[in-house]
């Protein structure tokens, strides 16, 4: 700088003057904080109470016989008149002999029936005529099947 006069000054130096220039950063910090849930479930049970009541019947009978005298019938009952033609000595039709079982000698199956499985003819006594005998039985010894057969 100069001075009218020219004379030259030497500049002066004041005092550091002090500013302050502030930064700011965002920094960010991780805090866990661990929590545990509970789940409770709360159930109302209604039971329901149902009561059935079944029932049962049962009858009791007292049985007494009563022999009448030999010859004697009931009133109004005719009891060869109930019975098929023929019937005496022979077995119902469509009845079969329980298994075993022979038939007494002299009596005949009805006809169109069969004796049942294992079951044999006694002795000298014919099949009826248009009877078969069932599968793998065999007849009897002794025993002749009828002619035309």
């Amino acid at each position: 700088m100069s001075d009218p006069c020219g004379c030259r000054r030497e500049p002066i130096v004041c005092p550091v003057q002090h500013c302050v220039l502030d930064n700011y950063f965002v920094e960010n910090q991780d805090y866990i904080h661990p929590t545990h849930v509970s789940i409770r479930n709360h159930h109302l049970l209604n039971n329901f109470n149902y009561f059935p009541v079944t029932a049962s019947e049962e009858n009791n009978f007292q049985v007494q016989s009563y022999n009448m005298p030999q010859g004697e019938l009931p009133e109004g009952f005719d009891w060869m008149g109930s019975m098929p033609q023929g019937a005496m000595g022979q077995m119902p039709e469509g009845m079969q002999m329980p298994q075993g079982m022979q038939m007494p000698q002299g009596m005949q199956m009805p006809q169109g029936m069969q004796m049942p499985q294992g079951m044999q003819m006694p002795q000298g006594m014919q099949m009826p005529q248009g009877m078969q005998m069932p599968q793998g039985m065999q007849m009897p010894q002794g025993m002749q099947m009828p002619q035309g057969m």
